[in-house]
């Protein structure tokens, strides 16, 4: 194997994405869904509610550490992206694309210099909207 063909996130399934490029691989992900079933009026137009979902266990990039950071101090753009399902050959099976989200929590795993933990436990991601496509959509 190169070192082109290395991809860090091959073992982590779900990877989360925004404007293409990965900014971490997680190995679950919790709560995606487009909110509750009953939409929310506004302005004669029906919304969905925002939705929460959270990723675990995950190795990212110092792109999206930056973004939870900014996030807790209020000062984070909104973003648009999508969570990625990738087959064991790592081709993508699935896409959970969102918008308008923001970092709500972030749970850093115990640090221990002998163990091998992961670099995010979990991270929860508030979004406006999601939208589901497989790829036989």
């Amino acid at each position: 194997m190169s070192i082109s063909d290395y991809d860090p996130y091959r073992a982590f399934n779900f990877r989360l994405e925004f404007d293409g490029g990965a900014l971490g691989g997680f190995q679950e992900v919790e709560g995606l869904s487009s909110g509750e079933s009953d939409a929310v009026r506004g302005e004669g137009v029906a919304q969905s509610p925002p939705a929460t979902f959270i990723l675990k266990r995950g190795v990212v990039n110092s792109e999206l550490i930056d973004w939870a950071r900014d996030s807790a101090e209020g000062k984070a753009a909104r973003r648009s992206g999508a969570i990625v399902l990738r087959d064991e050959l790592g081709a993508e099976s699935s896409r959970w694309s969102f918008t308008n989200a923001s970092v709500t929590k972030v749970e850093w795993p115990t640090l221990n210099a002998t163990s091998n933990d992961v670099a995010m436990e979990e991270i929860h991601i508030k979004a406006e909207g999601i939208e589901f496509k497989d790829d036989d959509s």
